[in-house]
């Protein structure tokens, strides 16, 4: 396996955000974390990069190594690529230098990503280049994020929320983009509320609930438990 977490413990500060969750990601698998608003779905993603999130308890292991512990820039120099829900660009700079952040580090995956695939993958950045991060829409933005992670070379993606606060057509090109990583064989871990963009990515579907998982199955055995759906992600009126 790629990546394991084994009752995993996390806190910010003294408060207690994940109890105990257990995750797999396989070479090449794409799985997806669901749940409600505040379920634990980005505390998860948070734990693996140890962005913000402190680990108490547990392991979270990549490969061989035990990632708990380290910095996020070690996180990321190991080969995982993390795109938060925030996107975090760096308004100041325009959209080529951006781009030119991740070279610091190279040494984190095997070079297939470049530029010049970065843009073929989303060819609005090409149009954008000179163009200051901050004044683009969020969907562009969320493209940036991507292309600047994937530039990192990463063994494993992580992507929060990825479709988050986008208009329809852009949440679509971004699902697209996400088909096309899987059918280059990128593994990777999101989290995800829109059900509908799950099944059109997703090979296994964890459930978390108050930092727990409660579902772990492919979404073909997701769709058949109608009762996980209804108790844990459902709003209620």
């Amino acid at each position: 396996m790629m990546l394991e977490l084994a009752g995993v413990e996390a806190a910010y500060g003294h408060a207690q955000a994940l109890h105990g969750i257990d995750l797999v990601v396989d070479e090449g698998e794409v799985v997806c974390i669901v749940g409600r608003n505040g379920a634990g779905k980005t505390s998860t993603l948070r734990s693996i990069v140890q962005d913000i999130i402190t680990v108490t308890g547990g392991s979270v292991r990549f490969g061989e190594e035990e990632l708990a512990g380290l910095a996020p820039h070690e996180v990321v120099r190991r080969g995982i690529g993390y795109v938060p829900e925030d996107r975090r660009v760096f308004a100041s700079l325009t959209v080529t230098e951006n781009l030119t952040v991740p070279r610091s580090f190279a040494g984190a995956g095997a070079g297939y990503w470049t530029p010049a695939r970065v843009e073929e993958l989303f060819p609005p950045l090409a149009e954008f280049r000179g163009r200051l991060a901050g004044n683009l829409s969020g969907g562009q933005q969320q493209m940036l994020s991507i292309a600047r992670s994937l530039l990192t070379n990463p063994r494993l993606l992580l992507l929060d929320e990825p479709h988050e606060g986008l208009a329809p057509l852009v949440a679509q090109s971004v699902v697209e983009a996400i088909g096309h990583l899987k059918s280059l064989g990128v593994s990777m871990l999101l989290s995800e509320q829109q059900l509908h963009l799950v099944h059109e990515t997703a090979d296994r579907i964890y459930v978390v609930d108050r930092g727990r998982i409660v579902f772990v199955g492919t979404v073909a055995e997701f769709d058949a438990d109608e009762e996980v759906a209804r108790r844990y992600l459902m709003v209620a009126g």
